[in-house]
């Protein structure tokens, strides 16, 4: 990206540690479900505890519409920088938030009434900003790399979430860290980056859009003339993100607390390495896709996401521990996502994107992402090996969905 200016380079360079910092403070609670059951159901067992917690897991996704439609309307009429300037703040507070409310033992229901205002702030900020970021480092650093700008966003996303994994499976060596001290930390990097938040500014194409077209498209006329592409959208970039919870978030309480079949830090080691693979893929494979022919590699991501899900079923029979299971499935799955997300922008006019692909992307979260760990717990309280069969109907739905996509782009064009 040496082609780039610095006030460009400082924009992407902010707003990628800006989905750092997000991604952190936002997967720390997938990462420490144990700690915050026994903090807020003490009196539950760790099924029905664990169940609880993936609801209130849940409330961040039904707050990210909220946060799109207010966040994504000022994206796209007054700018994407404008949008991250202001989540900051709400990233800040309920982070700070979770990091200081007491025990349920101490303030009993309000406990809970705080935990769940903090989510449903957390879940409101980054379904409003999280494609705001996406969509100004890509138009900042325009088509010329048009999948390896989506695979940055996607592997800055995996960092963070690497790090809160990493944070949570370490902190059990460390036996004065307390949980909440991580979201003290989230929210003590969040606050460098408030003071900060002024070097971020919206990128040329987006001025120059803004210049030419004086005032966007109706919301309504948006998804009226797009209709078939956002119930499209809706379930691909779900059941995407269903996959990803699954492993990433899922599989660590699965395999241990309710199952038993790996260790406390055999777990947590799995949302490591998956977020890992992620972040690894999404660069690696993003320059790929740019430089060769896009199809036939995408051909090639997609076999290798099959084979990862379906060799899970021989790992949990088996009790076998597999590092290069878990680490491809995020490789391959961070692959998979920039042909889609490219397709998808690019029939958009500039000042349509970021309502279109934000409102489709938070509901496709709602609908199966965000739920998985709820829907995948329930299951399990039913039958042992029913979260797998979760898991299977969400990778047809991808596979479905992802033909639908491509299908339709043909017809656009």
């Amino acid at each position: 990206m040496f082609f780039l200016r610095k006030t460009h380079k400082a924009s992407i360079g902010l707003s990628l540690v800006g989905v750092i910092i997000e991604y952190f403070d936002y997967a720390l609670y997938g990462f420490l479900a144990t700690e915050i059951t026994a903090h807020f159901f003490p009196h539950h067992s760790i099924k029905n505890g664990l169940l609880n917690t993936f609801a209130i897991f849940a409330m961040g996704s039904v707050a990210k519409p909220f946060g799109n439609i207010v966040f994504a309307r000022i994206g796209d009429h007054k700018g994407r920088a404008q949008v991250i300037r202001i989540g900051l703040w709400g990233l800040l507070i309920s982070t700070l938030g979770l990091g200081l409310i007491p025990s349920y033992d101490t303030w009993g229901i309000w406990s809970l009434i705080g935990l769940i205002i903090c989510r449903f702030i957390q879940g409101a900020v980054i379904g409003g900003q999280t494609d705001g970021i996406r969509l100004l480092i890509t138009e900042h650093i325009g088509p010329r790399l048009k999948h390896f700008s989506h695979g940055i966003m996607g592997a800055s996303s995996s960092i963070g979430i690497f790090m809160a994994a990493y944070a949570a499976g370490r902190m059990h060596h460390f036996p004065h860290l307390h949980w909440q001290d991580l979201y003290l930390m989230g929210a003590s990097l969040c606050f460098v980056l408030v003071i900060l938040r002024h070097w971020i500014v919206d990128s040329s194409i987006f001025v120059n859009a803004k210049k030419k077209m004086k005032t966007p498209i109706s919301t309504r006329d948006l998804f009226w003339k797009n209709k078939a592409l956002f119930l499209i959208v809706v379930f691909v970039m779900g059941t995407n993100g269903g996959i990803y919870h699954f492993f990433a978030i899922f599989l660590n309480s699965y395999t241990t607390d309710l199952m038993q079949i790996f260790t406390q830090e055999e777990g947590a080691q799995i949302s490591t390495l998956v977020s890992m693979g992620y972040a690894i893929g999404g660069l690696l494979l993003g320059g790929i896709i740019d430089v060769f022919n896009r199809d036939r590699i995408c051909w090639i991501i997609f076999i290798g996401l099959i084979l990862c899900c379906l060799s899970l079923c021989y790992v949990l029979v088996t009790h076998t521990f597999s590092s290069l299971l878990f680490f491809g499935l995020g490789f391959f799955l961070s692959g998979s996502s920039m042909p889609i997300l490219v397709t998808v922008i690019s029939h958009l006019p500039v000042r349509n994107r970021y309502r279109f692909l934000g409102f489709s992307h938070v509901m496709g979260s709602l609908i199966f992402s965000g739920t998985t760990p709820l829907i995948s717990t329930r299951l399990f309280h039913l039958n042992w090996y029913l979260p797998i069969v979760w898991l299977y109907v969400l990778l047809f739905l991808y596979m479905g969905s992802t033909y639908a996509l491509f299908k339709q782009k043909k017809r656009m064009d």
